[in-house]
């Protein structure tokens, strides 16, 4: 995930994606200025942007080539010129219409059903298409479909593929308070970020080892995360460290030095003693009989 804005509703004018989007956004529907807010750090860089059909429209797809950025997607029948809409076809047939020199491609496409595609990087091009793992249809499929729709199967459903891996090992929990399942949804989603990268780095590890890992390096540090003893929290310490009783020393200032006993202060008694425990940040103060073990 590159980029992202919460959904909370109708939007109000001081939280509204116009005040981020150039003037120019302004004719632009909400679904078309979502496309824009989102793609803006990437205009004129000769990227490519996939979405479906509640997105894709022809003056989007103007917009966002005027910003030297391409785009494909489906396109729903009512936003495409009644030339390619009205068009019968039979299996495995298309129908491609140009409007002017542009690369603007709207292109009708007759499968097990009507496909319409808009695209701004394709030509019509027919590309020899791949068997699905299902059950054999009765009837005989095309085996040519247009080279837009192949790359569109290929280079869509990234969103669904991430929801897919982060609901396999969902952290969210239910809770009155939004913003905690929000703040623990972002954290899942940068791990699976991470991951993607740890991935294309030549790793091997599945995505619960990985979790995994992550975890373990923030909570107890290995040779790659380092951690100061004064940084780990006091419950941390007392399950990974080894400990031993230790005797308080007497210095110039004080003679008969004492600690009071942890343990019997979390029981609402106070006892001072002359043992602790050297290896806790805090050097705590402990009976040696029964409160060090506990």
């Amino acid at each position: 995930m590159y980029r992202f804005r919460v959904y909370t509703g109708k939007q109000d004018p001081t939280s509204a994606i116009d005040t981020a989007l150039p003037t120019e956004c302004a004719e632009l529907s909400a679904s078309e200025k979502i496309v824009a807010y989102l793609m803006l750090p990437l205009f004129d860089q000769g990227s490519t942007v996939w979405m479906e059909n509640w997105y894709t429209s022809c003056r989007l797809y103007h917009y966002l080539h005027h910003h030297k950025t391409n785009a494909c997607g489906t396109i729903r029948s009512k936003r495409i010129p009644p030339e390619v809409k009205n068009a019968k076809l039979g299996p495995g047939q298309v129908f491609a219409f140009r409007s002017g020199p542009g690369p603007l491609l709207c292109l009708k496409y007759r499968d097990k059903r009507d496909v319409h595609m808009l695209t701004t990087q394709h030509n019509e091009i027919l590309v020899p298409a791949k068997k699905g793992r299902g059950r054999p249809s009765l009837t005989s499929s095309p085996t040519l479909k247009p080279m837009c729709i192949d790359e569109y199967n290929c280079n869509m459903g990234g969103v669904d593929k991430q929801e897919q891996m982060l609901h396999l090992y969902s952290i969210a929990r239910k809770t009155m308070k939004w913003h905690k399942k929000l703040s623990l949804q972002l954290i899942h989603i940068a791990l699976l970020n991470s991951y993607i990268l740890y991935q294309k780095c030549g790793g091997r590890s599945s995505f619960l080892t990985f979790q995994h890992d992550v975890a373990a390096a923030f909570l107890f540090g290995d040779a790659d995360v380092s951690f100061d003893t004064a940084d780990k929290s006091e419950a941390l310490t007392l399950l990974t460290e080894r400990h031993f009783p230790d005797k308080l020393k007497p210095t110039e200032s004080w003679s008969k030095p004492q600690a009071r006993c942890h343990v019997c202060s979390k029981y609402g008694v106070r006892r001072d003693v002359t043992t602790f425990c050297s290896s806790c940040p805090s050097k705590l103060g402990l009976c040696s009989v029964p409160c060090f073990q506990r």
